[in-house]
């Protein structure tokens, strides 16, 4: 350490940082995300300390012990805080976090960084408080229209709390050195200074990239003929299957089809019901939570993979995991027209907006699977090239050691 107790920072082989990272995503209690990846990636150079919410609303999900087993597996070594033990809404514990973070920060002493993912507040009064201690501030969603939506907020009272959530948020980018985004139009859209913005993007594990033995895949198929659309992620009020289940029904009397959806039901039964009402539920299989690791496994024995998000304000800026996940996989993709999907993967992935247009995918990647295939492979490249999280944060890291550098 220095005179002033910040760590010294060295050649890469060297570097030995002290890195806080706020953030509003429970890391216990929530499928894996680019959070998880940049605590994982960075925790192999430094001390990484997570100070986070507690989500304890996904408590009662059946997902939670194995989120929380998936947490204990990967974060090996990285400590997580929560800012309190009670049962207290994420917006409460956002706004009311300063006493906690006071104490909390005075005790633990002094950190080399400050990586502030997706927080309204709760990164920038720890900089406040910590004083001379520099921080990125990383957008990995629209956070004004994730609130607005946010079900644990009222109807009535949802716009006002968007409002002032683009208030903090604008005073969190003023008050960073850094602001990263998954997209530059995420970074656009909140207008951030051309001279601290850069572009991070999501994306997956090396171990993606290889090839999986026969006898590690698993296929969910009930008969051998069925053409299999793999889907990955929670189901929640952002996603609809609802053209993707007309479809199948009005495939039927061609091909068989079926649909296999990996991830939790969060919103009390919403897509059962879509399931039931649509006629489809001979053909849909529900896994449940998977852990990260074991995606692929279900994803190689998948026709195609899908990301059938409703198109708004969230889905325009945001650029999906389940993209590289399946392109990974060799699978081709059909997608509503998510902006920077369309900019990355143009040449790679059908796009969608309605049944029709769903069903003509399905039709164009069926009827000649040689060329669907020559056109994945493109995509494919492309995640190898420019989408693996060792290249994505590396790249991260070099930005968080040299700002640490600064005042040396």
């Amino acid at each position: 350490m220095n005179p002033n107790g910040k760590m010294q920072v060295g050649t890469k082989a060297g570097i030995d940082l002290k890195i806080l990272i706020t953030t509003i995503v429970d890391p216990k209690k929530s499928a894996y995300s680019r959070m998880h990846a940049f605590a994982k990636h960075l925790g192999k150079n430094h001390k990484v300390i997570i100070l986070s919410v507690n989500d304890s609303w996904k408590e009662k999900q059946s997902s939670a012990k194995k989120y929380e087993e998936e947490y204990e597996k990967s974060m090996a070594g990285i400590e997580t805080v929560y800012i309190t033990e009670k049962k207290k809404s994420v917006v409460r514990q956002e706004l009311f976090s300063k006493k906690f973070l006071k104490k909390y920060l005075n005790r633990q002493g002094p950190f080399d960084i400050i990586l502030d993912y997706n927080t309204l507040s709760i990164g920038r009064r720890a900089q406040e408080i910590l004083g001379d201690t520099k921080r990125i501030y990383d957008l990995a969603d629209d956070l004004v229209d994730m609130v607005k939506a946010s079900p644990q907020l009222p109807a009535f009272i949802s716009p006002f709390a968007a409002g002032y959530a683009s208030g903090l948020i604008n005073k969190s980018i003023r008050r960073a050195q850094i602001v990263t985004g998954t997209t530059g139009a995420l970074l656009d859209r909140y207008e951030v200074p051309a001279e601290k913005r850069y572009v991070i993007p999501n994306g997956i594990p090396n171990s993606f990239l290889g090839k999986l033995s026969g006898h590690d895949v698993i296929d969910s198929r009930k008969e051998p003929d069925e053409f299999m659309i793999g889907y990955v992620g929670v189901l929640r009020g952002w996603v609809d299957f609802e053209p993707i289940f007309n479809a199948m029904k009005s495939l039927q009397s061609k091909i068989q089809i079926r649909l296999v959806l990996i991830g939790e039901e969060d919103d009390e039964g919403r897509v059962r019901a879509q399931i039931e009402r649509a006629g489809v539920t001979a053909q849909v299989s529900m896994l449940g939570t998977v852990s990260h690791d074991m995606i692929r496994n279900y994803l190689v024995a998948c026709d195609c993979g899908i990301v059938p998000f409703v198109m708004s304000s969230t889905s325009d800026y945001a650029l999906p995991l389940k993209v590289f996940e399946y392109l990974s996989a060799g699978l081709p993709v059909i997608s509503t027209p998510i902006k920077s999907v369309k900019e990355n993967f143009s040449d790679s992935v059908w796009f969608y907006e309605d049944t029709v247009q769903f069903v003509k995918a399905i039709t164009d990647i069926t009827s000649n699977r040689q060329a669907a295939k020559k056109k994945v492979e493109d995509g494919m490249k492309k995640v190898e090239s420019e989408f693996t999280w060792d290249r994505i944060i590396d790249r991260l890291e070099k930005l968080i050691v040299d700002l640490a550098g600064q005042d040396q």
